[in-house]
């Protein structure tokens, strides 16, 4: 019975007809369909099986059968000295692996043959809290978005400083970039919320990247500086989760 309602007859066909189900709302083309489900399902950049597969299986997997036989793109650092304790250019080997995990290396940094330069984590998900600043180059707002939903797990789209510009003119801006990469992602246009969002969405392993803000101590908003001092933030955030 199901295959006689089953109207594909193609391979274009199906994946015309998976992307309707998974993206009712958004123009079905091949492309998009084979971006989705490869995000979906595997993640190249990442060495792992992505959203769907690494809930399943992350926790099995340590560093070193992702990243032996590759070489190193920067040096590797203790994480708790400072000490250099891999230089760049060296091919890792497995053995050498398990002597950076076991000084707690939970990161590193691979160059690619393509010329590319990736990092690999040891654990579980990216998540990324970004926004793009108004009175700015508009056109990279949607490459902002592709970058974020490339290279992340999870994106919370989110103010920087809007200046002068309604600040979800912006977000809708980056998601235009970051819709058909397919990955999973929230706006939330106050920046403190989208902070809590990710904080308590996040899981043991997970990595929130926090980018944008850095070292500034304000947001500038309709030509209006409030103080906004993201380490304050954080750690007020993380004190109301504990208690």
């Amino acid at each position: 019975t199901t295959l006689d309602k089953d109207t594909c007859i193609t391979r274009d066909d199906c994946l015309i007809e998976i992307y309707r189900k998974l993206r009712p709302g958004d123009p079905p083309t091949v492309e998009s369909s084979e971006t989705l489900l490869e995000n979906l399902f595997f993640d190249h950049r990442r060495y792992d099986i992505s959203n769907v597969g690494r809930y399943k299986f992350n926790k099995k997997l340590a560093l070193y059968p992702r990243v032996a036989g590759y070489k190193l793109a920067q040096p590797v650092a203790d994480p708790l000295t400072g000490e250099i304790l891999a230089e760049a250019e060296e091919v890792l080997t497995r053995e050498r692996v398990r002597e950076l995990e076991h000084k707690g290396v939970m990161s590193v940094m691979l160059a690619l043959e393509s010329g590319e330069t990736v990092r690999v984590f040891t654990r579980r998900r990216v998540i990324a809290v970004f926004g793009c600043g108004g009175d700015r180059d508009q056109g990279k707002r949607p490459i902002m978005g592709e970058i974020g939903g490339r290279l992340a797990d999870f994106c919370v789209l989110t103010s920087d400083n809007p200046r002068s510009e309604d600040p979800m003119a912006i977000l809708e801006a980056i998601e235009e970039g970051i819709r058909p990469t397919g990955k999973p992602y929230a706006v939330i246009e106050n920046r403190t919320e989208a902070i809590r969002y990710a904080l308590n969405m996040a899981e043991e392993g997970d990595v929130i990247v926090l980018a944008g803000k850095g070292h500034e101590t304000y947001q500038e908003i309709k030509g209006v500086k409030h103080p906004f001092d993201e380490k304050k933030v954080v750690a007020d955030l993380l004190r109301e989760m504990e208690s």
